[in-house]
């Protein structure tokens, strides 16, 4: 799963939300050596949500269906005997992947160590931690002396 969240002025919280599953869905042999056979399911989800706000998101669906047949040693060849001696066992199995996300937007006085410490690491550091200080005041620097630098 890849979140990627943009904060708007007002608080609200868009996110892109990529969902990937993948898993076994059979066997495959190959120079008598079994293999598996990958499933792959993915969905890209953009929502718009408050800070704070519960999203339910759903929809990467599976379905498997089996049929088994017991053998019977030589009467299984027998058409007739084999369906009337032979049990047969059916399994459907479903499931639904649910993805519960609850965006929160951390006030810049509640940063953590880790936080500050990624942010040293920017190349415009000194312009991130004075948007942190006051987001309403934009900095105001001529495009030549931001070019200089």
């Amino acid at each position: 799963m890849k979140v990627t969240p943009l904060i708007g002025d007002d608080g609200s919280i868009q996110l892109e939300i990529d969902q990937k599953v993948d898993d076994v869905v059979g066997n495959v042999t190959i120079d008598s050596n079994a293999q598996p056979i990958i499933g792959h399911r993915e969905a890209t989800s953009f929502v718009n949500v408050s800070d704070g706000q519960m999203i339910v998101l759903g929809g990467l669906q599976q379905a498997k269906h089996s049929t088994n047949r017991n053998k019977l040693g030589l009467l299984y060849e027998i058409p007739i005997i084999s369906q009337l001696l032979g049990g047969r066992n059916h399994e459907e199995d479903r499931t639904e992947l649910l993805l519960f996300v609850r965006p929160h937007i951390i006030p810049p006085g509640e940063s953590t160590k880790d936080t500050a410490k990624s942010i040293d690491a920017l190349t415009n550091k000194d312009q991130v931690k004075q948007y942190l200080q006051n987001p309403s005041k934009q900095q105001k620097e001529s495009l030549i002396k931001q070019l200089t630098q």
